[in-house]
């Protein structure tokens, strides 16, 4: 569980209530199933449905220790589509865990109220809320949170303004973070000589720019716990995985060739046991 370690550093350092993982794959399928069942019922009735699964799943999902920390799974089922901007209100369950130090039932209703009422009114235009909230939720930098909704706010009212993804794949290529890769992974340098960005300290986060000193801020604590526990490798391998996942956007949207990078399209997971 390499990924959920550099995932947990945040809580090491005493950043964030929580963070994003998904370690359950079959259960994640099974009861993400038994949600689209229910799906076309009133929206109270489909939400009471959930939050009984939610309590199953707590049973199920157990805790994990790291470093003096016994940390909770808290799974939360999100209804709403909070990732693509269509111009409309796409239902998509999706189960989400999150490990957690202490409960995060403050963040999670009101993410609930939300969803509830973007569902009653059809209404995109406050799916941002839901960005912000769990921007909030996990520790990330009000500078970036505020990027990345205000994006996601436009886009969804059918402003034409690039999403966050593009915004930080088009930086990744401009100022050649796909080179150090290239390094990295045909043996040029090693992990340890490589020139990593700390801005990017989680999986899935796109700071408003890659220079952002307070995300780097952010990843230089995080590395500082990890190298407390003797483990400053894992959290630079996690960087270097969190690089490959943007590199891939790049791929994706044309920004750059993939020939000889296929190594970006490996698991996180398996991304950082070949750099350790």
């Amino acid at each position: 569980m390499l990924g959920l370690k550099f995932e947990a550093s945040r809580l090491l350092a005493g950043i964030s209530k929580c963070v994003m993982c998904n370690p359950f794959p079959e259960l994640t399928a099974e009861y993400e199933a038994k949600v689209r069942t229910v799906l076309q019922g009133e929206i109270e009735r489909v939400c009471e449905y959930i939050e009984e699964l939610e309590d199953e799943l707590r049973k199920k999902s157990g805790e994990f220790e790291f470093g003096n920390l016994n940390l909770k799974f808290e799974p939360f089922f999100f209804l709403v589509n909070r990732i693509v901007c269509r111009g409309e209100v796409v239902v998509s369950p999706e189960l989400q865990f999150y490990l957690c130090r202490d409960g995060i039932a403050r963040y999670t209703k009101k993410i609930r109220k939300t969803e509830m009422k973007i569902l009653k009114s059809r209404n995109p235009s406050k799916i941002y809320r839901i960005n912000e909230l769990e921007g909030e939720m996990l520790g990330y930098p009000s500078c970036c949170i505020g990027n990345f909704s205000k994006r996601k706010r436009l886009r969804n009212s059918g402003k034409s303004v690039r999403s966050p993804e593009e915004v930080v794949a088009d930086e990744f290529v401009e100022v050649g973070l796909y080179r150090v890769l290239d390094a990295v992974f045909t043996g040029k340098i090693s992990l340890k000589e490589a020139e990593l960005p700390n801005s990017l300290f989680a999986f899935n986060f796109y700071p408003c720019t890659i220079n952002c000193r307070r995300a780097e801020k952010i990843g230089e604590r995080c590395e500082s716990a990890l190298e407390e526990l003797g483990m400053k490798n894992l959290f630079r391998a996690g960087v270097v995985a969190a690089m490959c996942d943007i590199l891939e956007i790049c791929i994706k949207m044309k920004k750059i060739e993939g020939k000889n990078r296929s190594y970006c399209y490996d698991r996180s997971e398996e991304i950082m046991k070949k750099l350790i």
